[in-house]
C-alpha cells in the first residue's frame, strides 16, 4: 500500500498486502479532504464518493482500484482502505 497516503495520528492499525484498517480522531469532512487532496498526488483518479452515514470513496489507476470506507463511531472514525489489481483479458 505504498501508493496510498495515510493521515497522521492513526491508531488501532492493522494491515495486509492490500488493506489497511485504522481509527482516527478527526472530522469526517477533514479526512475526506485529506484523501481528495493527496490521492491525486499519488496518481489516483476519483471515480465516485458515496457520502451518507458511512462514506465510501472509490478511486482508480490504470491497473488498480482503491476503496476507502469511513465509518463514524462515537467520537472516532474507523477507516478501511482496500486496493485491488485490475485484471485484463489477453487475446
Amino acid at each position: 500500500m505504498s501508493d496510498v497516503p495515510a493521515p497522521l495520528n492513526l491508531y488501532s492499525i492493522s494491515s495486509s498486502n492490500n488493506s489497511l484498517n485504522y481509527s482516527i480522531n478527526c472530522e469526517k469532512a477533514e479526512l475526506i479532504k485529506f484523501y481528495q487532496e493527496n490521492l491525486e498526488i499519488y496518481g489516483w483518479k476519483e471515480i465516485v464518493i458515496f457520502d451518507e452515514q458511512n462514506t465510501i470513496l472509490i478511486y482508480e489507476k490504470p491497473h488498480k482500484f482503491l476503496s476507502i470506507l469511513i465509518m463514524a463511531s462515537k467520537d472516532v472514525l474507523k477507516v478501511s482502505v482496500y486496493t485491488k489489481e485490475k485484471f485484463t483479458v489477453s487475446d
